[in-house]
């Protein structure tokens, strides 16, 4: 799936799988983040037994030109998880409005595991 952001110029396109590499590639680089995906132990099951595989980053389009962005990360267990979401919120929001010009509207941020 693409979106589509009218600039001065003319018009981007982005592949929003694309942005969800960038997001995974960000989330571990914010200290306190030591693994993005899932940890629950039924997402594993369904792993094994061949189904889909629970994406850690989905970005969603709102309207024609802003995403919304979902994580799922484990975080360390000596950090607060408040203060390490709101990082992941921050980065992740300057981040892909820095390198694609997309609107991002909202991260949620969803704590699979404590590590």
């Amino acid at each position: 799936m693409n979106i589509r952001v009218k600039k001065k110029n003319g018009y981007i396109q982005v592949n929003l799988l694309e942005t969800e590499k960038l997001v995974a590639e960000t989330l571990l680089m914010v200290p306190g983040i030591v693994k993005v995906g899932h940890e629950r132990l039924f997402d594993k099951v369904k792993v094994l037994l061949a189904a889909k595989k629970p994406k850690a980053v989905i970005c969603t389009p709102l309207g024609k030109e802003a995403i919304s962005i979902e994580c799922h990360v484990c975080i360390s267990a000596n950090m607060n998880i408040a203060e390490v979401a709101k990082q992941v919120q921050d980065i992740v929001k300057y981040s892909v409005e820095k390198h694609y010009g997309i609107k991002v509207e909202l991260v949620d941020v969803f704590v699979e595991g404590i590590v």
